[in-house]
């Protein structure tokens, strides 16, 4: 039963109220820690001491002033113009002046044809509110609903959520789970003003008029205006999809499980009562929690130091790169080589890699979504080659535990900030754990920097092995460098234990961190970024290259990392 998930240590609160939907609602499908969607769904538990309030400095939904904008122009009868003005003058936090230039071109690009700008065939009407699916069984009232732009035919027997997606509209499959849902609260729902406070109800309006009959979720991209029709069908259809692929799911995730650090750790309200997530104050070598709490990893430490605009816009908004942005050869090659190791070493039982299990590199090749052509085709294959010589799995039988691109969460509470990693490998054996990253590069010219400077995912791993978090095993845990060239392999070992090392680290880690924590305004820094920056697009600061090379994102040498997924354009 949902009702008997239990409310966490350091929590109070009822379980007699279980709010789910699809994302960005009060459940998010996609989120890895099961504790903390299952507190998602309880909108009553709150934490029995609450810290001091610290406001968001800038907006970090980046759909929330898009919605306004359109709530304005729709039931308030402004212009678009007026809209945008109106609540970039009062919504708080305020915009990123970044965020300000992409809502207005998504708003546009929305209302291009303000009639009917999305739906197939007849008219549609927006709806305020909500359409909510309530329900109450032993006790315990359930809620069911989707986030997005509601609207229905004049007689309402058709309705339409219409949801969005960053990039190109349909490019990426939805979730089955949170589409059943989003058709089923559409066809089913009642509705309801948004709960204020939200740890109260929904309180549902009985719908009037004749029963809905036909249901639609549509898609809309907000880079290129772009839409896709996700669902279209009758009400059967609807409940079928929900009965069939959403309605356990919900179940199961409102019920909770054992909590699983990561990523969303800086979101969760449980944080101060999960004995899960790693608390290591003095990691980062800043004593300030005054600040909001916010996520840090190597990547966005170092996109801060490229430009913190950029690093706002792209890894916290995460807004979408331009249509014509690609990553260049030599990226697709670095990226595309990471893959096929990161296949290879997933498999069970573990065995070491050979050279059947690569291509040859006589022609082109692929995996996943990285095609890898003409010359890089050879020299990725040369570079898995060499790999055999230095696979961690050569020994096999020795390797006690192993975990393919975990998420490693560490919370700084000096700082009030989580330090997230990701590993390329982590494998254990008889000496402790150890921390394995692959590199590939055909650089070899001088090095003016040492191996943390020129890569301070290293330095943040050192200081995290030091601090035990991956648990029994850190004691003697070592960093294993793996350096691929289409002519070798260059193996390097780091021991976080060695003084100078933890030395080293302490001052790249901090080097990085302290302006970034300081900084709550991500002021544009124009200059040699703008070339490869994967969000000129929004940024009013932009400054063009001198050549044609901008938004073409090049690795070689560098942490493929900090490259940002074209991909990640999810958005409700």
């Amino acid at each position: 039963m949902v009702h008997s998930w239990q409310i966490p240590g350091g929590m109070k609160g009822s379980t007699n109220l279980v709010r789910v939907g699809a994302r960005m609602a009060g459940l998010d499908l996609l989120q890895s820690c099961p504790a903390q969607i299952a507190a998602k769904a309880h909108p009553e538990v709150s934490p029995r001491v609450r810290g001091p309030f610290k406001g968001q400095p800038l907006e970090t939904f980046a759909l929330g002033p898009l919605m306004d904008v359109l709530n304005r122009v729709e039931f308030e009868g402004d212009s678009i113009q007026q809209a945008l003005e109106t609540v970039a003058q009062h919504r708080r936090p305020p915009s990123h002046p970044g965020l300000g230039t992409f809502t207005e071109h998504a708003v546009r690009g929305y209302l291009a044809n303000p009639s009917n700008p999305l739906s197939c065939d007849e008219p549609m009407y927006p709806v305020r509110g909500f359409w909510v699916c309530r329900g109450k069984k032993d006790g315990v009232v359930r809620e069911t609903w989707a986030w997005g732009r509601r609207y229905r035919s004049q007689d309402g027997a058709v309705r339409e959520l219409r949801v969005f997606r960053f990039g190109t509209a349909g490019s990426r499959t939805r979730p089955p789970a949170e589409l059943a849902t989003a058709a089923y609260t559409t066809a089913f729902g009642s509705p309801a003003a948004w709960p204020d406070p939200w740890r109260e109800p929904f309180d549902p309006v009985p719908p009037s008029g004749p029963a809905v009959r036909r249901v639609r979720i549509v898609e809309f991209g907000c880079l290129d205006s772009s839409r896709a029709v996700l669902f279209d069908g009758t009400v059967e259809e609807a409940a079928a999809m929900y009965a069939a692929g959403a309605q356990d799911v919900l179940r199961q995730r409102a019920l909770g499980g054992a909590p699983n650090p990561g990523s969303d750790c800086a979101d969760c309200k449980i944080i101060t009562a999960c004995d899960a997530l790693p608390r290591v104050p003095g990691l980062l070598g800043i004593a300030d929690s005054s600040k909001v709490r916010r996520t840090l990893s190597a990547a966005t430490a170092k996109a801060y130091a490229s430009c913190p605009a950029q690093e706002h816009l792209s890894r916290t908004l995460h807004l979408p790169r331009p249509l014509d942005s690609e990553y260049s050869p030599k990226a697709i090659r670095g990226q595309a080589v990471h893959a096929v190791l990161e296949a290879n070493h997933a498999r069970m039982p573990r065995v070491p890699c050979q050279i059947g299990d690569f291509p040859d590199g006589s022609q082109d090749w692929s995996v996943g979504r990285w095609q890898v052509r003409g010359d890089q085709a050879l020299v990725a294959a040369r570079m898995l080659a060499h790999h055999v010589a230095v696979c961690p799995f050569r020994h096999a039988n020795q390797v006690i535990d192993s975990r393919v691109e975990p998420v490693i969460v560490a919370h700084d509470t000096a700082a009030d900030v989580l330090v997230v990693a990701k590993p390329d490998l982590i494998y254990r054996d008889s000496e402790g754990w150890v921390w394995r990253e692959t590199k590939t590069t055909q650089w070899y010219g001088p090095k003016t920097m040492t191996l943390l400077e020129e890569h301070p995912q290293l330095a943040f791993a050192v200081l995290l092995l030091r601090a035990g978090v991956l648990g029994p095993g850190s004691a003697g845990a070592r960093i294993e460098v793996e350096v691929l060239r289409p002519d070798g392999a260059d193996p390097s070992c780091l021991d976080p234990a060695d003084p100078e090392t933890a030395a080293e680290a302490q001052r790249i880690v901090t080097g990085l961190a302290e302006p970034w924590h300081a900084d709550m305004r991500s002021i544009a820094r124009p200059g040699e970024s703008c070339r490869t920056c994967p969000v000129s697009q929004w940024c009013p600061d932009y400054v063009p290259p001198r050549t044609n090379s901008d938004h073409i994102f090049d690795a070689d040498g560098v942490d493929e990392e900090l490259l940002d997924d074209p991909q990640n354009d999810d958005a409700w």
